[in-house]
């Protein structure tokens, strides 16, 4: 045994987590460690390990995750609700503002008097605004599951990037994606979103790219940027509030966020179990 584990282990340390299956049908968590002990002549003569039953820690963990999960989404339904209502309530009454200033520029003050300037201007200023709540109530409530939901949402997000940045965002799908849950596929933008927005930063967005794959058991998704020798070292960063805001909405939902850098390029890598 001694012999087996020195040959098969990289370093002396050995940690893992697994479960068993109890008599009555449960499962129990365990935390197994082993380490090896050397002679003088650095030869393994003893092997000690221990087995920890961690299925409280577990459970607890589990617990402080579905708490998250309901805080994050509370938070999510308010910022659907104050999108829906910056949308339908304020959004309709501006619009019944600017159709009021088409009327006063065409028949209260037409052209010939020296204000229908100013009503120009001042309709100009109304449009912006207009155009501004749209972009505000959409960005509180961007994945909206009954028209067209998660999918649809980055397709806006490519064609908006590129529209404001001048980089195209090619959006790559295969398989099936379907998210069910608003709170998981709500984070889940806000992740790819978050990495599109530092691959812009830093990268200047070279080579940018989404990519996202699902089957009867996960979802992947890649935001890929391919780097110039010059942006390597600040784009390969581990680290920063950008990547706790992303690692922080992945552990909320249940998912695996990855950070790979290899020589030409970039990724970051969420990978969500299909529950759905």
């Amino acid at each position: 045994m001694i012999q087996w584990f020195s040959e098969t282990r990289k370093h002396s340390d050995y940690e893992l987590e697994y479960r068993f299956r109890h008599k009555d049908g449960t499962y129990r968590w365990f935390l197994a460690k082993a380490a090896l002990i050397f002679d003088e002549d650095s030869k393994p003569i003893r092997l000690l390990g221990s087995h920890i039953d961690i299925t409280h820690l577990k459970k607890t963990e589990e617990s402080v995750r579905e708490l998250e999960r309901q805080l994050i989404d509370i938070s999510e339904q308010e910022r659907r609700l104050i999108g829906s209502e910056i949308h339908d309530d304020l959004g309709q009454k501006l619009t019944y503002a600017n159709l009021l200033f088409d009327i006063i520029k065409k028949e209260i003050i037409p052209p010939r008097f020296k204000q229908h300037k100013d009503v120009i201007t001042m309709k100009r200023l109304l449009g912006e605004i207009i155009d501004q709540t749209r972009a505000l109530a959409y960005g509180l409530n961007p994945v909206r599951l009954e028209q067209g939901g998660f999918l649809a949402a980055l397709e806006d997000l490519a064609v908006e990037t590129a529209r404001i940045t001048g980089i195209d965002v090619p959006l790559a799908v295969t398989g099936t994606i379907s998210i069910g849950d608003n709170t998981v596929a709500t984070n889940l933008y806000y992740i790819i979103k978050e990495a599109v927005t530092n691959a812009i930063k830093h990268a200047k967005g070279n080579g940018l790219a989404i990519e996202i794959a699902g089957d009867t058991t996960w979802i992947t998704t890649r935001v890929i940027n391919r780097i110039a020798s010059d942006a390597k070292r600040s784009v390969g960063a581990k680290s920063g509030l950008g990547l706790s805001h992303m690692q922080y909405r992945a552990h909320t939902i249940g998912a695996y966020l990855n950070i790979l850098q290899a020589a030409d390029r970039f990724e970051v890598i969420v990978e969500l179990r299909n529950n759905n």
